[in-house]
């Protein structure tokens, strides 16, 4: 089981470990570092600009010629998070601040 409560820079690290060895993980995200990670892009989702909703149908993904866009906020980051595997689930924890919990059994 790897696990991540506000990894930071790392978040990603532990999620693609986690798929890689096909081993559970549960990662709480926070922040995004978005000039650390310029590399970080996703497709925008129908009728989004800036704002993204989370779309736990990772892959629905706009088949328009629609170019990538950088991560750049919380939401964009879980989205881009989310779309990594189709067995991803999220949830909130009760706790104030960025309580998103990112896992798979």
């Amino acid at each position: 089981l790897l696990l991540g409560l506000h990894p930071d820079q790392c978040t990603e690290d532990i999620l693609d470990m986690a798929l890689e060895y096909n081993l559970p993980v549960a990662i709480v995200p926070c922040c995004v570092f978005p000039d650390l990670f310029p590399s970080r892009q996703m497709m925008p989702r129908k009728g989004s600009s800036e704002n993204i909703t989370i779309d736990t149908n990772a892959n629905e993904r706009s088949s328009e010629n629609e170019s990538a866009v950088p991560v750049r906020s919380y939401e964009d980051f879980l989205q881009y998070l989310m779309d990594k595997d189709n067995g991803l689930q999220m949830t909130s924890l009760p706790f104030e601040g960025k309580n998103k919990v990112i896992y798979k059994k």
